[in-house]
């Protein structure tokens, strides 16, 4: 499970398992939008993140999906 926390609300991304990766990445960038009005080059540089992020668990997590990923995970891809 990931836990993303940004400002006052936090997302857990298990919730949302039913959805595909785009549509979830898609929603979560949104959802920071309607949140905090990020500008448009920030959901951008997030959405290009998660992509490389699900890229990254494909080829080296044998397909995990985004929501199943470990935090030791997430260190070793910021580590690549």
């Amino acid at each position: 499970m990931i836990r993303v926390a940004h400002g006052t609300l936090t997302a857990t991304l298990e919730h949302f398992s039913f959805m595909t990766p785009a549509s979830l990445i898609s929603d979560f960038i949104t959802m920071l939008w309607l949140q905090d009005g990020l500008a448009a080059n920030t959901q951008q540089a997030y959405r290009q993140d998660l992509e490389r992020l699900q890229e990254w668990a494909q080829r080296e997590r044998d397909g995990k999906a985004l929501e199943q990923l470990q935090a030791s995970d997430l260190r070793e891809w910021t580590a690549s």
